[in-house]
């Protein structure tokens, strides 16, 4: 998962989230303040939940601050923090795409992955760049 966080218009901050990179503690940690395990945890943070956003947001910062507490966690607007798949989920997704079974609904899902993987080619859907 690629995160992003732009505070205010400032600057962008991005870092690759992998679950499997967490470590024990901080995924205890990320337990406790997200109210929740850490795979439901995960799952809240990529459907845009606030609270789990607002976790991702402390963890991510703890990279460059690690004694930051979460309650230090400064306020930020929903939009300010995004949370997208990286090149390889996205190939994942791709990949298992046959297995929903709503035809208009892998239609779009399909076309919102194309989208997606377009833009770490490099081209748009249709053009070359």
């Amino acid at each position: 998962m690629i995160v992003t966080y732009t505070p205010g218009g400032g600057a962008e901050r991005v870092i690759e989230f992998k679950p499997s990179d967490v470590d024990v503690e901080t995924a205890e940690l990320i337990e406790t303040h997200a109210d929740q395990g850490f795979t439901q945890w995960v799952q809240a943070a990529m459907q845009g939940r606030a609270r789990a956003l607002r976790v991702m947001l402390w963890f991510m910062l703890r990279q460059d601050l690690p004694a930051l507490k979460f309650a230090d966690t400064p306020k930020f607007r929903m939009g300010e923090v995004k949370i997208d798949l990286d090149h390889e989920e996205l190939l994942e997704a791709k990949a298992n795409i046959a297995t929903v079974q709503d035809s208009t609904a892998r239609a779009k899902a399909e076309a919102l992955i194309d989208a997606s993987l377009a833009k770490y080619e490099g081209k748009t859907l249709g053009k070359e760049s």
